[in-house]
């Protein structure tokens, strides 16, 4: 149905704005003083209020493309986005966490920084610790014998919020949330400024702007991704406008929030060089490299503490994972005892029945993040060469959707798929739109070079954003049972339509390129 009528396509636009607001308003309002075991018996009413905050972000950003039509975004609709987005993120600010309680972790981390500790060198269990517990932040923490996983970007923040809310007085949590929305608000404006420079109509910021996962997962429960996220697009634009040095410092703050950035280091390094040649490059890798040896400085007295979290997180923890609960299910069920027993079990251990089940988890669990890897690599390589392949001029152009293309690789094989990592795909998505043609629009692109995520991979990328909270139903398991336990029904809806998507668009693009590498009709012979 297509709205034909300018004006009654804005009031149904401010009709899903005031909604949305009702809605958030409700969820705010939840009091939840002990949110982890009170709140979980809400995660079905959670889930119902969210599907229809998605249908309304639908209804939302219909009702703008027909007020808009082909002209530019003007300043009046600018402000009712951000305004709302503004007001939907207010409604939560001053909520308990409840999804989630790693805001504690950075207000521990924090409290550490502003006491002269360092956060790396002993997990909050320690002894040496104790004068600095309370039950209101170390009382709400998970895995407090771990140390900590933030790099060091986050460790000034969090302290930085933890010293801001001691001057003023008032809840830490409740001000590190602020300090992480106006991240995430920032984010939004910048992405209204950055998207007619791709090309794009501004209005697709709404997808952002109003999308339930930044406003429950940043305003809501307070998490940090949000940060990275702002850097990363911050590189993008200081790519485009050739300010080289600028966008390697931006990588690399965005990879002091989120190790995952790393990976996106080669095509910057490359678009430098094909841009402003081998010095530029160098230089970007320089910056890089200083920026993130001088954020560790403070920290290196840890020694080895300092990736001792890290390394626990990479090797233990599992939540959420699609491809990789497939593989390892496969192989764990295929694994012969004999092999077991021969590369996981000493000479000097006894081969019992319960020494035999945890050591074919754990060889399971290497066997499986090896063929992980493995697919990952063969992803990333197929995504370098055909940023590669891309004319010299147009890489800057790409970066949105080689990013895009990389991240999503990455945590679609990932263990753990949280729903805030996606967080990072948000604004990569609203930056790799596509046109009516189906092409995408930032970039004049050669018929050589198609699309890297074809129209139904990127509709695919978009529902997980939204089927994604379907996670959260562990909580309501949880609080019935006693066991962290994944059901399989929700994993299933949660991937299946996406996964679907993503394989449809997977098999356009190669049907696509060959049909153009068929040669003419009049050429192809009997």
């Amino acid at each position: 149905m297509i709205i034909r009528n300018r004006a009654v396509a804005g009031v149904a636009f401010i009709v899903a704005g005031i909604a949305t607001a009702v809605i958030y308003a409700v969820l705010g309002g939840w009091y939840m003083p002990d949110a982890l075991s009170q709140a979980q018996s809400r995660v079905p009413w959670f889930l119902a209020l969210s599907a229809v905050q998605f249908l309304l972000l639908l209804a939302a950003a219909w009702a703008l493309r027909c007020h808009v039509r082909d002209s530019a975004l003007s300043s009046r609709m600018k402000g009712l986005i951000l305004g709302f987005a503004v007001v939907f993120r207010l409604c939560l600010l001053l909520q308990t966490p409840w999804l989630s309680n790693d805001i504690y972790r950075y207000v521990w981390d924090g409290r550490l920084v502003t006491h002269g500790v360092n956060p790396y060198t002993l997990p909050p269990a320690a002894a040496e610790l104790a004068s600095l517990r309370d039950d209101s932040v170390y009382g709400r923490m998970s895995h407090t014998e771990v140390h900590t996983v933030y790099p060091p970007l986050l460790q000034y923040l969090f302290a930085a919020g933890v010293a801001l809310a001691e001057a003023f007085d008032v809840d830490p949590v409740i001000c590190l949330k602020a300090v992480l929305l106006l991240f995430d608000l920032l984010l939004a404006g910048m992405l209204l400024h950055l998207l007619p420079g791709f090309g794009l109509a501004g209005g697709a910021a709404l997808l952002y702007a109003w999308h339930p996962m930044p406003i429950i997962e940043i305003a809501g429960s307070g998490h940090s991704d949000v940060v990275g996220v702002l850097c990363l697009l911050i590189a993008i634009h200081a790519t485009r406008r050739n300010h080289h040095a600028s966008a390697a410092l931006f990588l690399a703050l965005a990879f002091l929030v989120k190790f995952l950035a790393l990976l996106l280091l080669p095509f910057w390094v490359v678009a430098a060089w094909r841009t402003a040649g081998r010095r530029a490059a160098a230089l970007s890798l320089a910056v890089f490299a200083v920026t993130i040896l001088l954020s560790y400085a403070p920290f290196v007295q840890a020694g080895s503490q300092l990736l001792a979290g890290l390394l626990v997180y990479s090797a233990k923890w599992r939540f959420n994972d699609s491809v990789f609960a497939m593989l390892f299910n496969t192989v764990h069920t295929l694994l012969p005892d004999r092999l077991v027993t021969l590369l996981m079990v000493p000479a000097h251990w006894e081969a019992t029945e319960a020494v035999l089940r945890t050591r074919r988890i754990d060889l399971a669990l290497h066997l499986a993040k090896a063929g992980v890897a493995v697919l990952f690599l063969l992803f990333y390589a197929q995504i370098g060469r055909r940023f590669w392949l891309a004319q010299k001029g147009e890489g800057a152009g790409l970066l949105p959707q080689i990013a895009l293309a990389v991240l999503a690789s990455f945590l679609l094989l990932s263990p753990t798929l949280q729903p805030w990592y996606l967080l990072w795909l948000l604004p990569l998505l609203c930056l790799s739109q596509r046109g009516p043609d189906g092409d995408a629009q930032q970039t004049s692109r050669p018929a050589l070079f198609p699309a890297l995520i074809s129209k139904p991979g990127l509709n695919g990328l978009w529902l997980l954003t939204a089927t994604v909270f379907l996670s959260y139903w562990i909580l309501h398991d949880y609080q019935s049972s006693g066991v962290w336990q994944e059901a399989a029904w929700w994993k299933w809806l949660e991937f299946s339509p996406p996964f679907v998507l993503l394989l449809w668009g997977i098999a356009a693009q190669r049907a696509g390129r060959d049909e153009m590498k068929m040669p003419p009709d009049d050429s192809r012979g009997i």
